[in-house]
């Protein structure tokens, strides 16, 4: 499992565990150029080179007003082009991963003659995870191409989900790759009680989200939908360590995922209430629900445990 937080504006963070660091994680888009993914994860402090990268096509949702597309009249890429776009940039970003050096021919960019990306992961065959927040082609192309993936639950019921992850197995299923991990992504905080947790996150979440969402034409999220998505069968992880233990277990039946990643916080919080809620993460949540589901007396579900 793991545990992180952004604040805006954003800078190169560094979370230093008193135990082994478990995993940290880099990120790419459609328009990132994957010759500047590759390296750049080795930057983060404290990985020891052992970085997942997470490869997505836009945030989430499946309608313009709903997706993070800034990037692309940025870049100079027409949206029109987004299939091709994503899947080209994935292919050639494999391929940096197989070899060190490359020769590649592609739509969106000059070619490459035998060159190499430099400096190269320190592991020996970095983990490349397709995100999606609900896009079916994304959960399909993962599974054809024998990838993990990662599925940003945000908003809504988060079993509404369950059927991009059959599509991810089936998909892989049909092309020959044993069933790859599946992570469920979510946003959330922790403190020791329930309430405490909604009352020292809700500002900062309300700022944020009201303010990307005026950028996008939602409606404002209201402190009642706030309170309902951090109930069982809601989106956000927010609540006291038990709470979250009890979320955990209910969608690991629903998915029988394997990793689990809690964004904590949404907005700016004090620093230390960020460091409490992730070391009521790491020392409650994760130990509860790796003990839980090692019994085997909550979950039948087709895989192991979450990491």
């Amino acid at each position: 499992m793991l545990a992180g937080h952004r604040h805006l504006p954003r800078g190169r963070a560094q979370l230093r565990a008193r135990g082994p660091v478990k995993g940290t994680a880099g990120a790419g888009k459609a328009t990132s150029a994957p010759l500047h993914v590759l390296p750049d994860p080795r930057g983060l402090g404290g990985a020891r080179g052992r970085v997942p990268v997470r490869w997505r096509p836009w945030s989430s949702g499946s309608t313009r007003s709903a997706r993070f597309v800034e990037s692309f009249p940025l870049f100079g890429y027409d949206l029109a082009d987004y299939d091709e776009l994503f899947e080209e940039k994935l292919r050639l970003l494999l391929e940096l991963r197989e070899r060190e050096r490359v020769t590649w021919r592609g739509r969106f960019r000059p070619p490459i003659e035998g060159m190499g990306v430099y400096p190269r992961p320190l592991q020996e065959r970095i983990p490349i995870w397709v995100a999606t927040g609900g896009n079916p082609t994304s959960a399909v192309r993962a599974g054809a191409l024998g990838l993990p993936l990662a599925l940003a639950i945000i908003g809504g019921l988060p079993e509404r989900f369950a059927p991009l992850a059959a599509l991810h197995r089936e998909a892989a299923r049909r092309a020959g790759h044993r069933p790859p991990p599946l992570s469920i992504d979510s946003h959330g905080y922790l403190a020791p009680t329930s309430q405490e947790a909604i009352e020292e996150s809700w500002p900062a979440v309300a700022e944020v989200m009201n303010r990307i969402g005026r950028e996008r034409g939602w409606p404002p999220l209201t402190r009642d939908a706030y309170e309902a998505s951090a109930e069982l069968r809601g989106a956000n992880f927010v609540g006291s360590p038990q709470q979250l233990v009890e979320k955990i277990l209910f969608q690991h039946e629903v998915f029988g995922h394997e990793r689990f990643l809690l964004q904590t916080s949404v907005g700016s919080l004090p620093h230390e209430e960020v460091l409490r809620s992730i070391e009521l993460f790491g020392t409650e949540v994760a130990p509860a629900v790796r003990a839980e589901l090692t019994r085997g007396t909550r979950s039948e579900a087709p895989r192991g445990a979450p990491s």
